[in-house]
């Protein structure tokens, strides 16, 4: 209930304010249609570099020739048996997809964990995070379509693999990148538009409103009409309490001036007594002289 006092909370005003942000929503739409036709799509495209997002599509068979120490965290070379036995996974998976012309993606057993298949995509400019080789990478990057590579090593890696180009210019990364483009020179465009309405229109959002507020207790009650009463009545209660206290604090200003006031009087009048008998004594005094 505080947190509805807090925020003024009621059906009808939630319902005023859901109002208020779909007509915003619906005219920001508008006015986005109206900046989008501002925006050239060819010259935002046109800063796209096309070579650097040439996309290769791969599929590869690999096997590691290292192996992770458990004591040190270091790598450390496979002992000779089990490397060899990696190395014949590796080459009958090889023969299988070149001489028996099978599909590179079934030679492999999901659950064998010492050869593994995968397929991944990279571009020109960013380069394939496999390999960190430039001479292996040169090689992959040669292959047409459809080909397949020779067994290759990265020793920095530690793994022998080789490669099926599935697509050596797949035009997908591009295209997404001229999308963003388009929509970064579109939200530029809206941007430039809506800080000239914001000069015109300065807006002063209440984040202190929010400091004390505990997410999760509005919405989890109903505001009902008895909630709206009790808000009403509450306000009415705050607001007697503050008149009152206000006409208490003029009351007693004006009592404290009526006593200064009273006092200073008293004051005058004792004053004026005084100078009064002294008149009287001096008058007597003098009479006394004559005679």
């Amino acid at each position: 209930f505080t947190q509805k006092v807090k925020l003024e909370i009621s059906k009808n005003k939630l319902i005023k304010r859901k109002e208020m942000i779909a007509l915003a929503d619906k005219y920001k739409e508008q006015q986005r249609a109206i900046t989008d036709k501002t925006v050239d799509e060819n010259e935002a495209k046109a800063t796209v570099k096309k070579e650097d997002y040439k996309q290769y599509d791969v599929q590869y068979i690999y096997i590691d020739t290292t192996d992770v120490d458990d004591k040190t965290g270091e790598s450390v070379d496979l002992d000779k048996k089990t490397l060899e036995k990696r190395e014949k996974l590796l080459e009958d998976a090889y023969e299988k997809v070149t001489k028996e012309d099978k599909k590179i993606s079934k030679v492999v057993d999901d659950k064998d964990g010492d050869i593994t298949y995968e397929t991944d995509t990279f571009t020109e400019a960013d380069g394939w995070d496999f390999t960190t080789q430039k001479s292996v990478l040169k090689k992959i990057k040669a292959l047409d379509k459809g080909e397949v590579s020779e067994i290759l090593e990265d020793k920095e890696n530690g793994c022998k693999f080789f490669v099926k180009m599935k697509d050596n210019n797949n035009t997908k990364s591009y295209d997404e990148a001229c999308e963003t483009a388009v929509t970064e020179a579109k939200d530029k465009a809206y941007d430039k538009w809506y800080a000239t309405l914001q000069k015109k229109y300065p807006v002063k959002v209440n984040d202190d409103l929010w400091e004390d507020v505990e997410f999760g207790t509005v919405t989890t009650s109903i505001v009902t009409l008895a909630d709206i009463e009790k808000i009403a009545k509450k306000k009415e209660k705050i607001e007697a309490k503050e008149s009152a206290s206000a006409e208490a604090a003029s009351k007693a200003a004006a009592k404290k001036e009526g006593s200064e006031a009273t006092a200073s009087a008293d004051a005058s009048d004792k004053d004026d007594a005084s100078s009064e008998e002294k008149s009287d004594k001096k008058s007597d005094k003098d009479d006394s002289s004559e005679e």
